[in-house]
């Protein structure tokens, strides 16, 4: 999140660029269009703010302590992939991606709308990473552009070890590896922590290319 100080010399680099395009600019259009983005700037940094405060509240159970956000981030994600499973399972549009994922012109030629079912799937893949992203980074003190890589790569084996096109699979695949992850640094192995998830995905695909509930794949000749 922004600090006043950020906040202030961003909202100055802002309205310093857009009066030097506007200077070309009869009209005043990009300067308003400045003004009105870095108010919002300001404006948002302080709600963040605001939300961080609000998740990182702590609470004690006896000897026992949690932020709000680590007691909120299984109970929202099983409500997350219930939903997920019913959109996909008992919807048109879940009809729809099912279909386009399997063959994308047949479906073209039973009358889906291939482009729009692919980008609601990119609308909701991306607002399911976002919600992801504000529970990973709020127990962080800072965010960079590449601090989702490792999270990210993480996934990826949560995913394999479940097994693709699995949702379930994925979800319990990432509790798994969470659990062992916070188990290992429980008892003074965290150095090891990040190579124990790779070494696990080298051995999934040795043994189980499947992962734990995908089903293998039959060609049909």
């Amino acid at each position: 999140q922004l600090q006043p100080e950020e906040t202030k010399m961003v909202k100055a680099l802002f309205k310093k660029f857009f009066q030097s395009v506007n200077s070309r600019n009869e009209g005043g259009m990009l300067s308003t269009v400045a003004d009105q983005l870095t108010n919002f700037l300001g404006q948002s940094s302080a709600g963040k703010a605001d939300v961080a405060t609000f998740l990182k509240k702590i609470y004690k159970f006896g000897d026992l302590s949690a932020s709000l956000v680590t007691l909120i981030t299984p109970v929202l994600t099983i409500v997350l992939v219930f939903l997920l499973m019913q959109l996909i399972g008992h919807t048109k549009l879940g009809m729809a991606m099912r279909a386009v994922s399997k063959d994308t012109e047949a479906s073209r030629l039973m009358g889906i709308k291939v482009n729009t079912t692919i980008s609601m799937t990119f609308v909701i893949g991306s607002l399911l990473a976002g919600v992801g992203s504000v529970l990973y980074f709020t127990d962080r003190m800072t965010v960079y552009p590449y601090s989702g890589s490792l999270p990210g790569l993480k996934c990826f084996v949560a995913a394999v070890l479940g097994g693709i096109g699995s949702i379930p699979g994925a979800v319990i695949g990432g509790f798994l590896i969470g659990i062992v992850e916070t188990l290992m640094v429980a008892f003074g192995y965290s150095t090891f922590s990040d190579a124990f998830t790779f070494l696990l995905l080298i051995i999934i695909l040795l043994v189980r290319p499947t992962g734990l509930f995908g089903e293998a794949a039959t060609d049909k000749v």
